[in-house]
């Protein structure tokens, strides 16, 4: 097959996927959706993939099948799923108290909760037991400055060299994200931004 038609197929598994996830509900794009499987799928080093904040599921599917096309890593998905401090009001917290139901539920109807390992904790109680280096860290909890801060203090210890690491809603929307987004590159030269898709920034870690 020509090269040209590698595009091709680019496209076909960025649309099968796209309709394969889009009844689940959740903010994350498809391209924002693709670049996380990308990252899931190829990045670099041995280690394991967390994600911080998973609401029902829309962002754990995208990492999920992007390791599961090449055989690496579960996802540990880390959320208490009460609707942290932003989400308190809607329905689906008020009526059942938690989004953890229908967290499962979306993954089992795709196929993927078997790839997935679901811990029902904060981002910094799961920090405190946590021991396992990290190639893939997607942080996507509590937007605020100081949540987002030590979200990526307490997590960036166990993450390898050459680790990619994707935050959330960086881009203006909630400007407490952006501010410590924009610090962190610029006063640690181990850290460069790598990719930008949408609302969602790459960085690796160089050393």
């Amino acid at each position: 097959m020509p090269e040209y038609f590698d595009k091709l197929t680019i496209a076909v598994e960025f649309f099968s996927f796209a309709l394969r996830f889009s009844r689940i509900e959740g903010w994350l794009s498809e391209t924002e959706g693709y670049a996380l499987l990308l990252a899931a799928a190829h990045g670099p080093g041995n280690g394991e993939i967390v994600e911080i904040g998973s609401w029902m599921g829309r962002s754990t599917c995208w990492l999920a099948a992007g390791s599961q096309l090449k055989c690496r890593e579960k996802v540990h998905a880390i959320d208490p799923f009460d609707g942290g401090p932003m989400l308190k009001d809607l329905a689906v917290i008020r009526e059942q108290g938690t989004t953890y139901h229908a967290f499962v539920d979306n993954l089992t109807s795709v196929g993927l909760f078997d790839y997935v390992e679901p811990i029902v904790a904060t981002s910094q109680q799961a920090a405190r037991t946590w021991n396992k280096p990290i190639r893939l860290l997607f942080i996507d909890g509590d937007h605020s400055y100081e949540a987002v801060k030590t979200d990526f203090e307490q997590w960036s210890r166990f993450l390898i060299v050459d680790a990619l690491i994707a935050f959330d809603d960086v881009t203006g929307q909630y400007e407490g994200a952006k501010r410590y987004y924009d610090e962190l590159l610029q006063s640690d030269e181990r850290y460069r931004e790598v990719a930008h898709v949408g609302k969602v920034k790459f960085i690796q870690r160089l050393k």
